[in-house]
């Protein structure tokens, strides 16, 4: 696809920022094995990364869950 075709929205996914285990379970308030348990049973999606397969999250995402588990 020409770059003249990508939309707008996708390039803003594009920009937003990914968050590393440790960032985002600063953000929730939980320990990193707790993130990766819930990642591994579906509970948050996360983006793999690289050769091992780091997880990123994306910030909309974990402010997501973190509204969630105030209720």
């Amino acid at each position: 696809m020409p770059v003249s075709r990508i939309t707008e929205s996708v390039l803003n996914d594009v920009r937003k920022p990914l968050l590393t285990v440790a960032e985002a379970c600063e953000i929730l308030h939980i320990h990193q094995n707790t993130l990766r348990r819930w990642n591994d049973q579906g509970l948050v999606k996360s983006i793999r990364l690289g050769p091992r397969g780091d997880r990123r999250f994306r910030q909309e995402d974990i402010v997501a869950m973190m509204v969630e588990q105030s209720h």
